[in-house]
């Protein structure tokens, strides 16, 4: 009797929490290659990106020793929109 309850409650267990574990998988791979995207173009620009954000279609990146923010919009076809350089 033990050794059965000791089954169901595992299984319990896994029912609640795998499909929580799975959800938090999929929420934070779609961000991982967004970032790795727009890492590779600012790159390929000259820019070493430091600090990324990602909000809604849109990538937001620092360099602070170039000082230069990287703006993207439009995830599927990546394109530089904004290069801004500022000046203490």
């Amino acid at each position: 009797m033990e050794f059965n309850a000791s089954i169901v409650g595992l299984i319990v267990l896994l029912l609640i929490f795998v499909p929580i574990v799975f959800l938090m998988l999929n929420a934070s791979g779609p961000n991982n290659k967004v970032k790795k995207a727009a890492s590779k173009l600012s790159e390929t620009n000259g820019i070493k990106l430091k600090n990324f954000e990602v909000i809604g279609n849109c990538v937001i990146g620092v360099n602070t020793v170039s000082k230069k923010l990287f703006i993207l919009q439009n995830q599927i076809l990546p394109q530089i929109l904004i290069l801004l350089i500022w000046k203490n």
